[in-house]
């Protein structure tokens, strides 16, 4: 299990065939790819690499933007427009869900004897059940069509790797249970956890580990942690319920740098603050090394496959059903699967979903 460092959120905008510069009919920019990166180095990448690519140079249009941070001011994109980057903020895992562990917590020093965590949902009283009351944030679920292309795509990457990272994977050789841990870096496709805390350890690590794994009805895969996703996948539903952006055209790709958990005979502190995995550079690397290759991929196939968007075949959205549907996870839709319109639902609705109280 990974801690995550690079987001990238592919957002493929609803626009008609583009030309040269890419501008809808009011003159709007209208990018096929919009990167959103959640960490400086994240970005930096992107703008040292992305000149060598053939894609152009993430320089040369640098546009102020209102409502955005005061230290990342700017929309950075192509000559054409085709590709734009906003920059705040190594194996490389591809996303189908994002889960948001908040819960209550209690010292695990204080915790009862039958707990195997601190951790408990809201409204609940014991680990590892389904929150009674939510915020409509727990769980997010993306395209998992259009993320079996990006899988695709990502996979032509050749990734990055050091002596120095397969040195620490090899601490782990001793425990069966993380044998992943010991390999190469590679793309697959598992699913992230969202956090207000950047943990370290074997029982916090199991606790959301188990706790994705409830919360999208055993379909989760835990496999990267973060602290970001979730929130903004909750500010893209919410564009895409007043119809600003297409949710099903949503790709999360992150690259771990660090494990979640130590291997045999090392301390979770010692982990976490002491030693070095050395898996920082690489993971850095492999986010644009995998990450340009689904660019490519959405830019060549643009007109034949990505223009008109990649239909879903599953749910797509958050547990409230705010996009429309069944979320094949928690408890159904707040909106009798027919979405939000112009914005609002019943504030009783809502209500009438916090129960257990």
């Amino acid at each position: 299990m990974l801690h995550l460092i690079a987001a990238l959120l592919a957002i493929c905008q609803m626009v008609t065939a583009a030309t040269i510069p890419v501008k809808d009919s009011n003159g709007r920019i209208a990018p096929k790819v919009l990167i959103v990166s959640m960490f400086e180095p994240e970005a930096e990448i992107w703008y040292k690499n992305m000149p060598g690519s053939g894609l152009g140079d993430l320089l040369a249009v640098n546009i102020s933007t209102p409502g955005l941070s005061m230290l990342y001011p700017h929309v950075h994109c192509v000559a054409d427009y085709s590709v734009c980057q906003y920059s705040t903020l190594g194996g490389v895992a591809i996303a189908r869900y994002a889960v948001q562990v908040l819960q209550y917590e209690l010292d695990a020093r204080e915790m009862p004897e039958n707990f195997t965590t601190g951790y408990f949902p809201y409204g609940k009283t014991q680990p590892n059940q389904y929150a009674a009351n939510q915020y409509g944030t727990e769980v997010m679920e993306l395209n998992e069509n259009l993320r079996e292309i990006a899988y695709a795509l990502a996979s032509k990457a050749h990734l990055a790797d050091s002596d120095e990272a397969a040195q620490y994977r090899a601490r782990y050789k001793s425990t069966n249970d993380l044998a992943a841990a010991t390999l190469g870096p590679s793309v697959v496709k598992c699913d992230t956890a969202t956090s207000d805390v950047y943990y370290s350890g074997k029982l916090l690590s199991e606790g959301f580990e188990n706790i994705t794994e409830v919360w999208t009805n055993g379909t989760g895969r835990y496999c990267m942690t973060a602290q970001e996703d979730s929130a903004a996948l909750e500010v893209l539903v919410r564009m895409a319920v007043w119809r600003l952006v297409d949710f099903a055209r949503v790709i999360v790709m992150r690259t771990g740098s660090n494990f979640d958990r130590p291997p045999p005979d090392v301390s979770a502190y010692e982990h976490l603050a002491v030693l070095h995995q050395n898996g920082f550079r690489i993971a850095i690397q492999n986010l644009f090394n995998a990450g340009v290759e689904i660019v490519k991929g959405i830019l060549e196939e643009w007109d034949s496959t990505f223009e008109n968007g990649i239909k879903p075949s599953n749910y797509i959205g958050d547990v409230f059903g705010s996009l429309g549907g069944q979320p094949d996870f928690g408890p159904g839709s707040l909106t009798g699967g027919k979405g939000v319109v112009g914005g609002v639902w019943s504030s009783s609705v809502v209500e009438a979903r916090e129960y257990g109280r």
